[in-house]
């Protein structure tokens, strides 16, 4: 990867997240929030989850696209569920290969799920808490794990296409479908963690 395709890379995922940041300030200083301790603090939170989020992507991108060097050839495998039947016939190394792509993205869910739950608190700022706990089981119960699965899928997908045009890896399912249950591991164990906060 040239430094141009690598810095058109990166200059993308951070335009993403740019924008995001853009929604969540804009949220802070709407008529939802009214005084402006409470403007503050609704958008210090989710700041500096995002700026964390920001950091994370980027070390996920170094350890598997910027670390590597490009092959000959693009290597893909396009079976779902190859890496489970190569284990269960005896190639033991891969259940490794497994275990860290979904432990790289634990992190990254867990990041992603407080970035979401500190969006729900910035809107709902001036309500009663019991009306706050309220929409914000709604919202869990129905779009915060949907918004993390689409958001890891994506990101893996990103990595993953990359790596096959690129020819810095193999491209394979398998890795999305490791890095996308890492991600909802990570963004259930926020969730726990916001609505434990929430009850309180």
């Amino acid at each position: 990867m040239s430094w141009f395709e690598l810095g058109a890379f990166t200059a993308c995922v951070l335009l993403f997240y740019a924008v995001k940041l853009v929604t969540v300030r804009k949220d802070a200083s709407s008529g939802d929030v009214n005084s402006g301790m409470a403007k503050k603090r609704a958008w210090k939170q989710p700041r500096i989850s995002h700026y964390l989020l920001i950091i994370y992507t980027a070390f996920i991108l170094m350890v598997t696209l910027m670390s590597r060097e490009s092959g000959e050839n693009a290597t893909y495998e396009f079976v779902p569920f190859w890496s489970w039947r190569a284990i269960y016939n005896g190639k033991i190394k891969l259940l490794w290969e497994c275990i860290w792509n979904v432990i790289l993205f634990i992190p990254f869910g867990c990041i992603l799920g407080a970035v979401i739950c500190g969006n729900t608190r910035s809107r709902t700022g001036d309500k009663s808490t019991e009306k706050v706990g309220e929409e914000d089981s709604v919202r869990t119960n129905k779009t915060v794990l949907l918004e993390i699965f689409v958001i890891g899928f994506l990101l893996s997908a990103i990595i993953e296409t990359s790596q096959l045009l690129f020819r810095l890896g193999l491209f394979e399912w398998d890795d999305m479908i490791h890095n996308v249950i890492g991600s909802l591991l990570g963004g259930t164990m926020a969730w726990l963690i916001c609505r434990s906060k929430n009850k309180q």
